[in-house]
């Protein structure tokens, strides 16, 4: 099977994804280094923070290192993948037969679970199936790969 080059501008909306998801993190860990400044000066009461709406301690939460948690089961004509998206917007999805190299996208879910509904490649014949996904934020993918899951699918 032969794959299709990128076409130019699908490597340019990726690039300036890339672009903006760095910049993104640079700003926010800057403001929240500045937030961080303001909090432990002593004359910082509970009050000015309320109006700042500068309460709480931040989040833990690092784009570049996220990784979402799936799960795959066979129900009956599909595999079920659930998954939790904790701060982002949803997930990507990418699946493979087992001894497989190559991932293929297979969709973007908001809301857990998705079910995957694609046939058999030979009908009536098994296979084993891996599934991966990367979490999304702002319509970019972000952090690191799940961990691989794998169901056994007869169709």
């Amino acid at each position: 099977m032969t794959s299709t080059p990128p076409i130019p501008a699908k490597l340019a909306w990726l690039a300036a994804a890339a672009t903006k998801a760095t910049q993104e993190t640079a700003s926010l860990g800057g403001l929240r280094g500045e937030i961080n400044q303001w909090k432990a000066n002593p004359a910082c009461t509970d009050a000015i923070e309320a109006a700042m709406k500068i309460v709480g301690s931040g989040s833990s939460f690092d784009p570049n290192t996220y990784k979402t948690k799936i799960s795959a089961q066979v129900v009956g004509d599909h595999v079920v993948l659930k998954f939790s998206k904790g701060e982002t917007d949803g997930v990507n999805f990418y699946w493979r037969k087992k001894g497989e190299t190559v991932w293929k996208f297979l969709s973007r879910d908001t809301n857990s679970p998705y079910n995957d509904h694609t046939p058999l490649t030979t009908p009536g014949v098994p296979e084993v199936r891996e599934y991966q996904a990367y979490g999304v934020l702002d319509d970019a993918q972000i952090g690191q790969p799940s961990d691989i899951v794998s169901v056994t699918f007869a169709g």
